[in-house]
């Protein structure tokens, strides 16, 4: 990875939290399972997605081309 581009995406989403807090645990599963699934569909291979914490997200992806498809 080095001497290439990187571009970074953070995603904080506190409506995971609200939604967990008012319909459960069973909810908010399933919008993560949504968020992923949306995610992955529209990343390359080698892009990668990660989770800091409960609601913030991270992404990164090598720039080879000139832009960033996800």
């Amino acid at each position: 990875m080095l001497n290439q581009q990187l571009a970074v995406l953070v995603l904080h989403l506190p409506q995971l939290d609200m939604a967990e807090e008012q319909f459960g645990h069973r909810a908010k599963t399933a919008l993560l399972g949504a968020l992923c699934g949306e995610v992955n569909s529209r990343c390359r291979d080698h892009d990668v997605l990660g989770r800091a914490d409960s609601a913030t997200f991270g992404s990164y992806f090598l720039t080879r081309a000139k832009a960033v498809r996800c």
